[in-house]
């Protein structure tokens, strides 16, 4: 008997102008959106993500979006090959999105072990950290693709060859992505219980879980249809969850992080999901924040300084930079301005200049900050040609703008520097004689 859905020929012309168009409009977004992934690609939230492989993922859903569309406007006979590459490979290039919530668990145990490397308790020696590195480059996160795709064809070929299911040129595979499906919602499954204890500065656990709800229709349909398709109505048209997948995986998995990139989509992020954002112009941080925040600027003391040389400040601040998975910037400056300050005295400066390059400066080191091209190439160029103590000097510029302009603000609007401050006011804890907030410490501070 033959199945519902292969006894699609073709289209109405309604739905053929609306399919048309709907690919013209995506091939315009695709274009568009690509440039900008590879504008934006070291922004904070992109950068985790994985551009390389998240153009992949893109671009395959361009090609399902175009290879179901012409398959409903010319009929399923004509398309039978292409649909049937479409569903075998979807574990290859969709494999971003499989292992999103696995990086998502490593990235964060990475930024867990560099709170041991900021406060030197003790050299970080877990597994994640010696890894990372590779875990960052094009061919570590390829090859698992290539294997499961490979896996997947082993499958799909012999059962092809042997069973060759009837009613639907495409049920041999469907069949087997619907396996792999089931495979990875159980695998997903296990892994989601995991992401509720993980911080989620960059939002890409919220996108994890939208993506997975607006695709748990295919996740559910996908096994029934390959297994039975007859149990569906005459009107259903397996085709139109590949548009369908498309729509949602261009909005939460590309469209989404990229107006993370900007600061109004950030904001919008921040409230819509309710996340605690800082107003801007220091309204809200309280009456003892502002005044030490005046205090430091009438001294004219650099705020950032005066965070860093109290004890007590630098090692809250750095927890709290953990938790944003940004205390790299930190232990970034800290090292610079030892390595400056004993850059006449100290006879390994070479040795310093080159720890210094290797643990935060060149390509997926492992405490790697974020630079601009600019500005990463004209260290290394400088660090080639002759080390001198201004050597970090533009990199430290733009690292401590990014830190004072983002993490130390928000930090100034959390209860735990509000109380912190407080202690610090009230007990001078953690100062010495010649710290920078011992100039401002007093009345100024107080509360108004």
């Amino acid at each position: 008997m033959t199945a519902p859905e292969f006894d699609f020929s073709g289209s109405s012309l309604g739905i053929e102008v609306f399919l048309i168009v709907l690919d013209a409009c995506y091939l315009v977004v695709f274009a568009v959106s690509s440039f900008l992934l590879f504008w934006r690609r070291d922004s904070r939230f992109l950068k985790p993500r994985f551009p390389p492989t998240l153009f992949l993922f893109f671009l395959f859903q361009l090609y399902s979006l175009a290879i179901s569309s012409s398959s409903i406007i010319v009929g399923k006979a004509q398309t039978c090959i292409p649909l049937e590459v479409l569903y075998c490979l979807a574990s290859v290039f969709t494999f971003h999105f499989i292992i999103s919530p696995v990086m998502l668990l490593i990235i964060a145990r990475f930024n867990h072990d560099k709170q041991h490397f900021a406060f030197r308790s003790q050299d970080p020696t877990s597994l994640v950290w010696r890894l990372i590195p590779y875990l960052n480059s094009v061919f570590w996160r390829l090859v698992p693709a290539v294997i499961l795709g490979l896996l997947q064809m082993a499958v799909y070929i012999p059962l092809k060859l042997v069973v060759d299911l009837e009613g639907d040129c495409n049920r041999n595979a469907i069949l087997v992505q619907a396996a792999f499906n089931l495979a990875i919602a159980v695998t997903a499954s296990v892994v989601n219980f995991w992401l509720g204890r993980v911080n989620d500065p960059i939002f890409w656990k919220v996108e994890i879980i939208i993506t997975g709800v607006l695709t748990l229709p295919t996740t559910i349909i996908c096994p029934m249809y390959a297994f039975n398709p007859l149990i569906f109505p005459d009107w259903f048209d397996f085709r139109w969850l590949n548009v369908y997948n498309s729509l949602v995986s261009l909005f939460c998995v590309v469209i989404f992080p990229l107006c993370l990139t900007f600061p109004r989509g950030e904001k919008m992020a921040r409230w819509t999901f309710r996340v605690t954002e800082i107003s801007e112009g220091g309204s809200g941080l309280g009456s003892r924040t502002n005044n030490f925040l005046f205090s430091l600027k009438a001294k004219e003391v650099d705020e950032l300084t005066a965070v860093l040389e109290n004890t007590e400040l630098r090692e809250a601040f750095l927890r709290y930079c953990s938790t944003l998975w940004c205390c790299e910037n930190v232990l970034f400056i800290l090292d610079v301005r030892d390595f400056q300050s004993k850059f006449s005295t100290s006879e390994d400066t070479r040795d310093h200049a080159t720890r210094i390059m290797t643990q935060f400066v060149v390509r997926d080191a492992p405490l790697e900050i974020n630079l601009h091209d600019r500005t990463r190439k004209e260290v290394l160029n400088n660090f080639a040609t002759r080390i001198s103590e201004d050597l970090f000097r533009p990199a430290e510029r733009e690292i401590t703008d990014l830190i004072k302009n983002d993490s130390l603000k928000k930090w100034y609007a959390t209860p735990e520097f509000k109380d912190l401050l407080s202690r610090v006011v009230s007990g001078h804890s953690g100062l010495s004689t010649n710290n920078s907030i011992s100039r401002v410490i007093p009345l100024e501070v107080s509360d108004s």
